[in-house]
């Protein structure tokens, strides 16, 4: 038996790795490009599903994803602007 991992889900998993980076280096700018990617992986799943679902677990994925993605790069663009203004 051969297990398939989604390519959304590998997405995923690289943009948490990078948001976990971002926050290890404390970067701003790295956050906001994780915060964008999850937002890209949270619509790609509302559209498209993950593999061959398409029901509301995968729609709550994408909220999931969608609404991190918004908190990360609202939160890191006010604190980069915040640290170009000191």
């Amino acid at each position: 038996m051969v297990v398939s991992i989604p390519l959304i889900m590998l997405f995923a998993g690289f943009a948490w790795m990078i948001l976990i980076l971002s926050l290890w280096k404390d970067d701003k700018m790295i956050g906001f490009i994780a915060g964008t990617f999850l937002i890209v992986i949270g619509i790609s799943s509302f559209i498209y599903g993950v593999g061959s679902l398409n029901d509301y677990l995968t729609r709550a994925f994408g909220y999931v994803h969608f609404g991190i993605g918004i908190i990360v790069c609202i939160c890191s663009g006010l604190e980069q602007i915040q640290e170009w203004g000191d």
